[in-house]
């Protein structure tokens, strides 16, 4: 399953700081899961997609491509 977070993030011209003020998720935590470092929780998914304005099954795909 692959993360759209930073696609999304950078189509809606926002930062990753500005993410991070706006969902209230830690400004490292942000990189580390755009990084594929880190996996988050589904809280922090609900989070992230109410931040960026978008349905949280909006950030995931099944293609592991």
């Amino acid at each position: 399953m692959k993360l759209y977070i930073d696609k999304i993030r950078i189509e809606k011209n926002m930062s990753v700081r500005e993410l991070h003020k706006k969902s209230g998720v830690a400004l490292s935590h942000i990189h580390n899961i755009e990084q594929g470092y880190k996996r988050p929780s589904l809280v922090v998914i609900c989070k992230i997609a109410k931040a960026l304005g978008v349905p949280p099954v909006e950030l995931f795909s099944c293609d592991d491509n």
